[in-house]
């Protein structure tokens, strides 16, 4: 039994206080962080506990391209409700989720579900090259997981827009 891979591809960090951790982690891995700020639900939509999620738009974060193409990602404080916020107020600063790159994010979910106390993702978004979403693992893991699925969303994305903007 396993989710599909075992090659992580990205881990991210909550911080308080992200200037500080950028001055750490940019020090201690001598290397700049890309500084990303996410687009507005319409040109990339999410949603938090099946609800669409527009503070994502708001979030300014850092990413670290270590070896391997493995990336640190470190989130400030973010608008109230989003994923990183309320990890930050529920378990305070630390690593909130290893990512990982899987073909059929069903069949991880459900591999994830034999082991963890969980039936799926709370947290979902749509890139146009790519879908990701969070499943709350903490309890069994102490780390929650962000299950990825490269794939083509430009369509899909075009339908969440539209039946939301009815």
């Amino acid at each position: 039994m396993s989710i599909g891979t075992i090659k992580i591809s990205q881990i991210s960090v909550c911080t308080w206080d992200l200037e500080q951790a950028e001055k750490s982690y940019t020090t201690l891995l001598g290397i700049e962080p890309e500084r990303i700020q996410l687009q507005p639900f319409e040109k990339v939509p999410a949603f938090t506990h099946g609800n669409p999620d527009h503070n994502m738009q708001y979030i300014e974060f850092l990413v670290y391209h270590l070896a391997d193409d493995v990336k640190l990602e470190v989130y400030g404080p973010c608008p109230k409700g989003t994923p990183a916020q309320e990890f930050l107020e529920k378990h305070g600063q630390g690593v909130m989720n290893f990512a990982f790159i899987v073909d059929d994010r069903e069949y991880a979910y459900d591999q994830i579900g034999k082991v963890c106390e969980v039936k799926g993702p709370y947290h979902e978004g749509f890139f146009p090259k790519a879908t990701y979403s969070f499943v709350d693992t903490f309890k069994e893991l102490g780390v929650e997981l962000n299950i990825k699925q490269l794939r083509d969303n430009t369509e899909l994305i075009s339908k969440i827009v539209a039946q939301h903007n009815k």
